[in-house]
């Protein structure tokens, strides 16, 4: 009946909403060939957005309008040079401003108690997101052994982030979160990659890089050692240094490869009783890929992967995993194929994992699919377009 119905309904945490966006754009755009020097791209948009929620929920209407003007400029700039003896050159240098709005329904003054063990709660006081990006690429290449340099370096700058601040009650388990601007995340990062034929043939290829990613994580905490406390800013130093070096070999249908990978993370803090991480990650793995009889393709890979250094012991741990594929292709386009992949065959991942994330915070993940078989049955739809 229509009274039970009503008795199931949680007017509290029913509503009804409905939003308009409007957004405008007017792009100023220049390009620039410098010839031999380059070429030169500038675009400045100006960005017009009018966006309105209507929201009615417990008996509280609420009409709220964002607006927002913003420049969004983007500068390019490319240059190649191409000479003798297999001599190349190609560098680009990027940078772009973007602006970016809050939700609409984060804007709202509400508090969402459709899950009780999860309350969410609006900001109306939240502030557009402001994000710097630069990039520099750099590539050199020379020799009959096809030897090449890549330096790739990017920064990223962010104003206003949004966070979620989490307050856990641990008597009534009920977490209550609500969105805030956080200012101080920025990342720095830069690769150094070189690779080179052994031989005149090509089949040998040897590589080697080396990256560093140092930047800092903002963001809010309410607990410190299992105590709570009132959410309080966190900043985190995150330090990343990566090494990896590895050798490939190709002929006609066959290619293998080796590789060791190592990665030394620091993550500290001048935060109260912030426990400093300081780990190591270590891969080393072979794979093989080949056609075989009837036209068979197997591919495998064998990879130890090691953890030392944690904090959490139970991280510190070393899994082997090794992983295959067979593959068939029918018709005469080979465009149905049949695969068959197995993921970790020696059962040695746990159905639980645990990582440290950006705030040195030790996340656990359950009922991880550590192994499985699947069958992949895939169809290839080519459609050309219709010669004019």
């Amino acid at each position: 009946t229509r009274d039970s119905l009503l008795s199931c309904l949680d007017l509290k945490n029913s509503y009804h909403s409905r939003m308009w966006q409007k957004d405008q754009q007017v792009a100023f755009n220049m390009n620039w060939d410098l010839k031999e020097k380059g070429k030169l791209s500038v675009s400045v948009p100006v960005i017009f957005n009018h966006h309105k929620i209507y929201d009615d929920r417990a008996l509280n209407i609420q009409n709220k309008t964002h607006n927002m003007s913003a420049l969004c400029p983007k500068f390019s700039f490319s240059r190649v040079n191409q000479g003798q003896n297999n001599k190349f050159i190609y560098e680009t240098l990027d940078y772009s401003l973007s602006h970016t709005q809050p939700e609409l329904t984060d804007l709202l003054n509400i508090q969402d108690s459709s899950n009780p063990l999860a309350i969410r709660l609006g900001n109306p006081r939240l502030k557009n997101t402001i994000k710097h990006d630069a990039a520099l690429f750099y590539c050199y290449s020379w020799g009959k052994h096809d030897q090449t340099i890549i330096l790739n370096s990017t920064y990223s700058l962010m104003n206003h982030a949004v966070a979620q601040v989490l307050n856990y009650n641990k008597m009534t388990g009920v977490s209550i979160y609500q969105p805030r601007n956080i200012d101080g995340n920025w990342t720095g990062y830069l690769c150094l990659d070189y690779h080179q034929y052994a031989d005149t043939l090509k089949h040998i290829m040897i590589r080697g890089s080396g990256s560093i990613t140092y930047g800092n994580q903002a963001d809010y905490v309410s607990e410190v050692n299992g105590e709570k406390i009132d959410p309080q800013r966190s900043s985190v130093r995150n330090r990343v240094i990566t090494a990896e070096w590895g050798i490939n070999y190709t002929r006609k249908t066959a290619n293998y490869d080796t590789f060791i990978k190592t990665s030394w993370t620091n993550l500290n803090s001048l935060r109260e009783n912030f426990k400093q991480v300081n780990a190591v990650d270590i891969q080393y793995g072979v794979s093989a890929k080949k056609k075989i009889i009837w036209n068979f393709e197997v591919n495998t890979s064998l990879t130890l992967y090691s953890r030392r250094g944690y904090n959490d012991a139970s991280m510190n741990d070393d899994n082997l995993v090794w992983n295959a594929d067979i593959t068939k292709s029918f018709l005469k386009s080979k465009n149905l194929i049949l695969k068959l992949e197995g993921f970790d065959l020696l059962h040695q991942l746990d159905n639980v994992r645990t990582e440290v994330n950006a705030q040195g915070r030790t996340e656990t993940w359950y009922n991880v699919v550590p192994s499985y078989l699947m069958l992949h049955l895939i169809y290839k739809l080519n459609v050309l377009p219709k010669k004019k």
